[in-house]
């Protein structure tokens, strides 16, 4: 009976990992990589440089693995499964960002599957009487955000650029050569996606592509260390899956640095209360782009 149940969980884990949401494009530099241990899933943080695996020049890599890590989450639930994570759980080995312990729960989430059903079709630019960001639509993200710890913040892109336009950047001193969230959060199949122009007959693979009248979004979390960077990966994860029921897509073209300027802005801020983590841009696409979904499958287990 006990063989069994192993044989069902590692039947079950093999099958997780082989879920083509889950494994990392090919060809490109893996930021993570996920491995079968027992009952558990470990997510560990490939990125190897000069500096120490959570230092924080890796701030925005260990924000992406916090999105892949909801992405695991949210694909246990739709097999029917639920999870008992472990944020950083060996001092000794800082490289291991979480443990996910995997538990039976019966039937699958409705609510994930519905999600998950939004990668599955080609998305067409909107009706434009769906111009606009739906406010109904970033309430609902806002509590998503705060179901992870996190903080969603949100303004019309015109009202922004005055923001921090001004504002010098932070002097971060030397910088690894790691991307930033969106480099990682390509490696995702469930965010990989090609658009058709007219103007050029074809499909272009592309991470970035013109949006109408976006709002501009930060998320942010009372601390800034590698559990916060992991709380605002997981909360970015989800929001941008939820987006993608409505036909929304996120671009994080320039986010970098209006990020940096921003960070500065709030650590002069008297009372800052929270810690801007990732910054995107989330609307609709233009009316001459259709997107398509590639979600093939690749093995992505380790032995």
């Amino acid at each position: 009976m006990q063989n069994d149940l192993a044989a069902r969980h590692a039947e079950r884990l093999r099958f997780l990992l082989q879920y083509g949401m889950l494994a990392p494009t090919r060809g490109r530099a893996r930021a993570w990589s996920l491995y079968a241990r027992g009952d558990a899933i470990e997510l560990w943080l490939e990125h190897a440089c000069a500096f120490a695996s959570l230092d924080p020049v890796h701030r925005d890599v260990v924000i992406g693995c916090g999105v892949a890590l909801a992405q695991l989450r949210m694909a246990l639930r739709q097999l029917g499964a639920r999870e008992e994570v472990e944020l950083l759980p060996d001092p000794s080995r800082p490289a291991l960002l979480a443990r996910v312990r995997v538990e039976d729960a019966g039937a699958s989430s409705p609510e994930t599957y519905v999600l998950y059903q939004a990668f599955a079709r080609a998305l067409g630019a909107p009706d434009d009487a769906a111009h606009d960001v739906s406010r109904a639509t970033l309430s609902e993200l806002e509590a998503i955000a705060a179901d992870e710890h996190g903080v969603l913040r949100w303004v019309e892109a015109d009202s922004f650029a005055p923001m921090v336009v001004d504002t010098p950047p932070l002097d971060l001193g030397e910088r690894c050569d790691v991307g930033g969230v969106a480099s990682v959060i390509a490696e995702l199949h469930p965010f990989r996606h090609r658009s058709f122009r007219p103007s050029t007959s074809e499909w272009l693979e592309e991470s970035e592509f013109s949006l109408r009248a976006p709002v501009v979004c930060v998320i942010a979390t009372s601390g800034d260390t590698a559990h916060d960077w992991l709380a605002a990966g997981q909360a970015l994860g989800r929001v941008l899956v939820r987006a993608r029921v409505d036909g929304l897509y996120p671009s994080f073209r320039d986010a970098m640095p209006e990020l940096d300027r921003l960070r500065a802005r709030m650590r002069t801020a008297p009372r800052t209360l929270a810690v801007p983590q990732t910054l995107f841009r989330l609307g609709f696409p233009e009316r001459t782009e259709i997107v398509r979904l590639e979600i093939p499958k690749y093995d992505a287990l380790h032995a």
